[in-house]
Order: structure tokens, then sequence, then C-alpha cells
């Protein structure tokens, strides 16, 4: 129940918390011990919505972790954009970059990691293939081949 140093929100209702105003920075800025948010439900436990951006998570390790409670179901879905595509397919052949910087000693089985080389604007992607163990070995990771570039054509 509510008290001095807690809200409550027992409905039934739509809304169990709401803010709004003009003058109004942050709609709600939360902290705790070991998690500053918690959502729950039967169908979606955290909605976001931003413009430009949704989310932005930011941490001193790992940005964002996610795990399906079930072991067939992946972890992310992104929802693809319409676009229409050739019926024909067409050997592609995929080359490596060479290592030229480090790659992270930690790592977890499944991390990616987005490695970029910002005066050429080439961006790599790392796939977690073997999990580092502390003190021990460091992970590995596998490169993720992709296509040929392509330039974007939609604004």
């Amino acid at each position: 129940m509510s008290s001095d140093t807690q809200f409550t929100a027992d409905g039934p209702t739509i809304v169990g918390f709401q803010t709004g105003g003009a003058n109004i920075q942050r709609g709600v800025d939360a902290a705790g011990t070991e998690v500053g948010v918690v959502g729950r439900s039967g169908k979606l436990g955290v909605r976001a919505e931003g413009g430009p951006v949704g989310i932005h998570a930011l941490s001193d390790e790992r940005a964002a972790v996610f795990e399906s409670k079930q072991p067939r179901v992946p972890q992310v879905r992104l929802v693809p954009h319409h676009m229409q595509l050739a019926r024909e397919k067409f050997p592609v052949v995929a080359g490596e970059y060479p290592i030229m910087g480090d790659l992270p000693t930690i790592g977890a089985l499944g991390d990616i990691h987005c490695a970029a080389d910002f005066g050429n604007e080439n961006a790599v992607l790392w796939l977690c293939v073997a999990a580092s163990e502390e003190g021990r070995k460091p992970a590995q990771w596998a490169q993720l081949l992709v296509g040929k570039p392509t330039s974007g054509k939609a604004w």
C-alpha cells in the first residue's frame, strides 16, 4: 500500500501512473539499488516510443541483454521493413576484414560486437562463439560475413 516513501496503484484503472505537462522534462526518473525500472504484464513488459530513438541504453558493461525463457525462441526480433527483392539470386563472395585492433577479451556466448573504422566508414560484426573464463581464457570471436554493400535510397 501507499506510504510516505512508496506509491501503490491497485486499480482497477487503465493507467496506474501517468505524467503530463508542458514543463516536465522527464516523465519518470527512477533509481534502485538493483533495478531501476521493472515492467511486467501478460503481454508486453516495457514499451518505449521516442523520436528519433525509442530506447538508448548506456552501461559500464553490456548496454543490453536480451534473454528468452524458452530455449527454442530467438532472443531478438527485428521487424522487417518492406522491400521488393529480385527473384533470382547471384553468387556472393564474402571476404573477412583482417583484424587490425583488439577484440574484447570478455564475452559471453552470443554476444555481438560491432567494430568500425570511422576513417574508412567500414563496420564489422563479430559473434562470440566461445565465452571467456575470467583469468583463464579470453572470449573467441567469429566475424559475421555479409554480402556486398549497397547504397540505400529510401529516406
